[in-house]
């Protein structure tokens, strides 16, 4: 029982008689504890990382474990038309979403 008189009294949970104890959803403790872990998850996500260097020539990207588009090889190598060739070149291939 003291523990949750501390959780209650600490803003984390709220109890009704006959009703149980819930974490209480409305608290600024309850919220700013998922706000935090929300952000340390965004912050860790190999996704954002992808999403925020995209495209920037000094950065090897190894979250998706692909090249880079291989845009440096020239059409004669390919027997395919220009826009396959296009198409080919300029993407990695390899979709984390799908």
């Amino acid at each position: 029982m003291v523990a949750y008189d501390n959780l209650r009294e600490g803003g984390w949970v709220e109890s009704r008689s006959g009703s149980g104890t819930r974490v209480c959803i409305r608290s600024d403790v309850v919220e700013a504890a998922r706000n935090a872990a929300q952000a340390r998850v965004l912050a860790t996500s190999p996704l954002l990382g992808l999403l925020a260097n995209q495209g920037r020539p000094d950065m090897i990207d190894f979250a998706l474990g692909t090249p880079l588009p291989l845009s440096c090889v020239p059409i004669e190598l390919f027997s395919v038309t220009c826009e396959e060739h296009a198409a080919l070149v300029n993407d990695h291939c390899y979709y984390p979403m799908g």
